[in-house]
């Protein structure tokens, strides 16, 4: 469905139009998006898509991920059923997902391709004729042995004098490994942070040798506008993991809209 608007000189301004069609589409990819759901780094997960065909009877498939990647994403099409020439009346596509997948909430998009020519389409850059194909993707939440969330820090708009606190939990996931007692070093982008008297950190214990949450506060800020950029680090050593590492900002106006009061129910 899509919808138009006409801008013209008739009383009404405005004429809105709605063209609605029901598209039939060359494959049928289930599910669009295969979620892995949580799972470590060091962790590896598979799934499977399934694609077919109401528009021809077989066709032949190839996977490949959209982008850059490593060696992380594995994919294998199977067919189901036997192959004539090449074709099949439906394909499996078989993901695999690790181990040592960078951290994150990552979302691979994966681009399906026939061997079917698109009627009347032009040619690619490289001369060769364009075939029907579609998209679908293999998404996963991505933790490491060592986490840290969230994994950055904003203050926001901070008032001169003002005091903001932000947090960060660090997590253990290894059985075999003891976070030692944190120690918090606030830096700034390219050597010391700016403002060494007008911050303070504190680490609460959540769960002893496995999370922390770390606290990070700054106060007493200069009158002048100013952006607040730091890094904060603490030491680790975990084989996977030496040092957790982020950054926190914020700016300072003197201007900055006060917080909105929160009354209890």
């Amino acid at each position: 469905q899509s919808n138009i608007n006409l801008f013209c000189n008739d009383p009404r301004g405005v004429v809105p139009l709605t063209l609605k069609a029901n598209v039939q589409p060359f494959l049928i990819v289930e599910p669009i998006t295969l979620n892995l759901g949580d799972l470590l780094a060091s962790d590896t997960a598979t799934g499977e898509l399934k694609v077919r065909s109401e528009v021809v009877e077989s066709f032949a498939l190839t996977a490949e991920p959209a982008g850059v990647l490593g060696d992380e994403l594995k994919i294998e099409c199977v067919p189901d059923g036997p192959l004539v020439d090449g074709r099949a009346a439906a394909w499996t596509v078989k993901v695999t997902l690790g181990p040592n997948t960078p951290e994150g909430r990552r979302n691979f998009p994966l681009i399906l391709k026939t061997d079917q020519v698109v009627p009347g389409a032009a040619a690619g850059p490289d001369g060769s004729p364009t075939v029907q194909q579609a998209m679908g993707s293999v998404f996963a939440n991505v933790r490491g042995l060592i986490s840290a969330e969230p994994r950055y820090l904003s203050f926001g708009m901070i008032k001169p004098g003002e005091s903001k606190v932000a947090s960060v939990r660090v997590t253990c996931l290894d059985e075999d490994f003891t976070l030692p007692d944190l120690k918090p070093v606030v830096l700034g982008f390219a050597g010391d942070f700016e403002f060494p008297d007008n911050y303070r950190t504190r680490v609460v214990e959540v769960e002893q040798g496995k999370a922390y949450d770390v606290e990070l506060e700054l106060f007493g800020l200069p009158e002048a506008a100013v952006t607040i950029r730091g890094r904060l680090v603490m030491e680790i050593g975990h084989a996977t993991k030496e040092k957790v590492e982020l950054t926190f900002s914020g700016v300072v106006r003197g201007n900055a809209p006060k917080p909105t009061p929160v009354r209890p129910k």
